[in-house]
């Protein structure tokens, strides 16, 4: 991605904030996963990097973030300097921390936060359920769970355990989804899971949907 090494501002769901000497590509991709997505500020005068996971989840609202940059942001996040220059020394003063941890307080902001990231949104997103599944309220499946397989070792391929499940079925239909990331399998299913509203049904959720007893198209 070419990340250009600065000093960074992490910005935490919670309000808390650290400054960061060195925010290069090594260290995000460390903090934010191999696909970590960046936007710019609408002012174009800062960047912000946010987790790859916001791609296909919804992630906790960041509100500090958020507000600064303009953007709905989901997750932790890091702010750099762009186009050659730091960030201002006012982004690491007492001030800014304490406007970042009452931000993160204001409930009315997050849900107004949480309103305008769905009203921008064109398909489903997957949401965390503690301690470890992820569930989306799907298009064609009205619920698709994921979560770590038995035989998930990290630093080793990735083993995933899918549930999904129909509008009128109790039990759900189970597969695994092997060698991929937490974020390829997201984003396999939903895909996946449009094509069968949309009626093309691809050929290893067959299974699925006949089991299920889902009307395509």
């Amino acid at each position: 991605m070419g990340v250009r090494a600065s000093a960074g501002l992490e910005i935490r769901c919670d309000g808390s904030v650290d400054r960061i000497a060195n925010a290069n590509e090594k260290f995000l991709r460390e903090r934010l996963g191999n696909r970590f997505a960046m936007a710019d500020s609408r002012d174009g005068t800062f960047r912000v990097f946010v987790h790859e996971l916001s791609r296909a989840a919804h992630l906790p609202i960041n509100s500090f973030a958020s507000i600064k940059s303009g953007r709905v942001i989901g997750g932790d996040a890091i702010v750099t300097g762009i186009a050659g220059h730091d960030l201002d020394d006012t982004w690491f003063s007492s001030q800014m921390a304490r406007e970042a941890a009452g931000l993160a307080k204001d409930d009315s902001l997050r849900v107004r936060l949480e309103d305008a990231r769905l009203a921008g949104e064109s398909r489903p997103h997957f949401k965390k359920y503690p301690p470890d599944r992820w569930l989306m309220n799907g298009l064609a499946f009205k619920v698709v769970v994921v979560g770590e397989s038995d035989r998930h070792q990290p630093g080793r391929a990735e083993n995933h355990d899918v549930w999904l499940f129909g509008e009128n079925s109790m039990e759900p239909y189970t597969m695994q989804i092997s060698e991929f990331s937490l974020l390829e399998t997201m984003e396999i299913l939903s895909a996946a899971d449009e094509e069968i509203f949309n009626g093309s049904v691809p050929r290893q959720f067959e299974s699925a949907v006949m089991r299920l007893g889902i009307v395509t198209g």
